[in-house]
């Protein structure tokens, strides 16, 4: 699943924006990323850094929540890359935006197969 937090007083704007922003096809960035998996805030305990959009993202994923460290984080921001790494998930800095190069980069540093002792919490049911 893609989700997306960000920082910014004008949430509506940020999604507008995802949802023209074509990708080709008629596909649109908004296209990817629901409604349910979009934290762009900038107050209360989503200020300062990316823990709580992190926590949110990871607690709203449809099939259940997952653990951090099967996240692949992309941010610009140093700080809120080593944040997520200290949560374990695998982050990546994109200054100027995520490019095929950095996905790539970041699939390449993501663990393969599944993690000794990690269980997401709707396979213990």
């Amino acid at each position: 699943e893609i989700a997306a937090g960000s920082h910014d007083t004008k949430p509506e704007w940020c999604r507008q924006v995802m949802d023209c922003f074509v990708l080709g096809d008629g596909l649109t960035w908004g296209s990817l990323v629901p409604e349910e998996l979009t934290f762009i805030k900038c107050s209360g305990e989503f200020w300062p850094g990316k823990t709580a959009h992190l926590r949110r993202i990871r607690d709203a994923l449809c099939g259940g929540p997952c653990e951090f460290e099967e996240m692949l984080f992309f941010d610009d921001s140093t700080k809120a890359c080593k944040t997520a790494e200290g949560l374990g998930a695998v982050a990546v800095r994109c200054v100027g935006g995520v490019s095929i190069a950095k996905l790539m980069e970041g699939l390449r540093r993501f663990p393969c197969g599944p993690r000794t002792g990690t269980k997401r919490a709707h396979d213990e049911m």
